[in-house]
């Protein structure tokens, strides 16, 4: 969807003007002996404004008063020493063109820290002004002048755009909610945001609908198979940074969330409870959770083969993402290949908390370890698992290549991700990626991994219980009856839901996707489709 207002920052985005500014502060204290501790104060602070700087300066480095007429005397060489160097210096690459394109599509707006009169007069000078529908600058803050702007255009946060340079521009950006854009002039912006070198590129993007540039999964250019789809969201309507709709890959069938959740939302969400819903502590008593550990021992049961056919009868197994922790349970209690060093990765602490507290009476023979990132887990690992993982996180093939560099000799990652779930489910937030199996099979490949299997599992998607059309009396009568799983046995619960979830069957279009990976070929799986095709 390409937004209805763009709103823009100046400095850096618009104009190639970073580093005059630090020349002017430098022209204004470099001779101090106290200058190290003032540049390294400027540097720090982009998004203050100078007269802020001026007197956080003179007060708390420079032990000064600040009077009026200090501040009037800083604010006029300061500007002598910009306005024209501003005034002067190029254009970012396809800035101008994209000024004079998008001005006549959508209203643009211009937010900037630059003092009012200053920006105005350097518009003016450039012959620019014209293109902003209005001009934001000192005294405004740039969260109140995005408020305002949505306000008046009567839109969303979410049918808005903000492309700036610098991280802080990032963080007024995803506080207000609005989608951002980077331009590249060198400032460190983060991953999980579309980053651009020139405004070319930055206005390609944003014709695109917020599409990526690469398809996530198979990694070839992106283009689109037919019209988009509503990302389905009932019941997460009010979620922050809701994506609109779901562009699929015309290459390999994958979907995107577009656009989508930023990488701070998404560390919020599954790192203070907000997953899971905020809780101190978890009952993790299996027959309180059938479903989970019936979909535990379904993928357990589907790895255990490849594990011994490589030799294995004890195993170390990471779980990234680890949840409950049951598929640690069930690797513990292996027919031929037992786990006996179980990590669970969880970035959720009362969840972790909750496992480490239960696990004695879960699985005592098995040793537990917990991490909040993948990337502590220490020593090579048997097995690596990224079960309902990899459709959370907006570039899969990053997280899925660090992963591959824990396997010991002839490890295997096994990958559970729902099958296309945003064609089936009434609320998919906060998934990013929606697999094919083709896209879930070459993104194994560009990670380095043999696909040693990739399947189809549950009942077919139409008739899944899980499908949000399908709110049948079978569904609403087995919902109560998940209320009552209190009072039976977990082994009894967890085998009736194995069956009505079909979390065992295979199904080509089955609910979930099911892939082992690993460094090299081995023996048949019952029938497994051994080449991943």
């Amino acid at each position: 969807m390409t937004p209805k207002v763009v709103i823009l920052d100046f400095d850096g985005t618009l104009v190639d003007s970073v580093g005059i500014k630090d020349r002017a502060f430098a022209s204004l204290y470099a001779h101090l002996p106290e200058w190290p501790e003032i540049e390294r104060y400027h540097l720090a602070n982009n998004a203050v404004i100078r007269f802020e700087k001026f007197r956080h300066i003179a007060e708390d480095i420079l032990g000064e008063p600040y009077t009026p007429e200090t501040e009037e005397r800083l604010a006029a060489e300061f500007s002598a020493c910009v306005t024209e160097a501003i005034v002067a210096c190029p254009w970012v690459d396809g800035a101008l063109e994209f000024l004079r394109e998008w001005s006549a599509r959508v209203p643009l707006y211009l937010v900037s820290v630059n003092p009012a009169g200053e920006l105005a007069r350097i518009l003016e000078a450039r012959e620019a002004a014209g293109f902003f529908r209005e001009v934001y600058a000192t005294p405004w803050v740039k969260t109140d002048a995005f408020a305002d702007i949505l306000a008046r255009e009567g839109v969303s946060a979410a049918d808005a755009v903000f492309v700036g340079d610098t991280p802080e521009d990032r963080a007024f950006a995803e506080k207000a909610g609005i989608p951002f854009v980077g331009r590249d002039s060198g400032k460190p912006l983060g991953e999980g945001v579309p980053v651009f070198a020139d405004m070319r590129g930055v206005s390609a993007f944003l014709d695109s609908g917020g599409a990526p540039a690469s398809c996530p999964a198979c990694g070839e250019p992106w283009r689109e198979s037919g019209p988009r789809l509503p990302y389905p969201a009932s019941g997460s309507e009010d979620a922050p940074g809701l994506p609109s709709e779901v562009a699929v890959c015309a290459e390999c069938g994958t979907g995107v969330a577009v656009p989508p959740i930023s990488d701070e939302q998404t560390a919020a969400l599954y790192g203070e409870g907000g997953y899971w819903k905020p809780v101190d502590v978890v009952d993790l008593r299996p027959h309180l959770h059938p479903g989970h550990v019936a979909l535990a021992r379904a993928r357990w049961a589907f790895v255990e083969p490849f594990l011994a056919a490589n030799g294995r009868d004890g195993a170390r197994v990471l779980d990234v993402g680890a949840g409950h922790g049951f598929l640690g349970v069930a690797a513990a209690q292996g027919a031929s290949v037992r786990c006996v060093e179980y990590w669970a990765a969880e970035p959720d602490s009362a969840m972790l908390s909750s496992l480490e507290a239960a696990w004695p009476r879960l699985a005592s023979a098995c040793a537990l370890r917990g991490c909040a990132d993948a990337a502590d887990a220490e020593g090579a690992f048997d097995l690596v698992v990224l079960s309902n993982v990899l459709e959370h996180v907006a570039q899969p093939l990053a997280l899925l290549t660090l992963v591959a560099s824990k396997l010991g000799e002839d490890g295997l990652v096994l990958i559970d991700v729902p099958n296309g779930d945003h064609r089936f489910k009434a609320d998919v937030f906060p998934h990013l990626v929606f697999f094919s199996r083709e896209g879930l099979s070459r993104l194994l490949a560009r990670a380095g991994l043999e696909v040693l299997a990739c399947e189809g599992f549950g009942r077919a998607y139409v008739k899944s219980p899980i499908n949000g059309a399908r709110r049948t009396l079978k569904v609403r009568a087995v919902e109560r009856l998940y209320g009552l799983r209190r009072l039976l046995p977990a082994r009894v619960s967890a085998a009736f839901f194995d069956s009505y979830f079909g979390a065992s069957r295979r199904d080509a279009d089955g609910t979930w996707l099911r892939a082992v990976g690993g460094k090299h070929q081995v023996v048949d799986n019952e029938g497994s489709d051994r080449d991943g095709t």
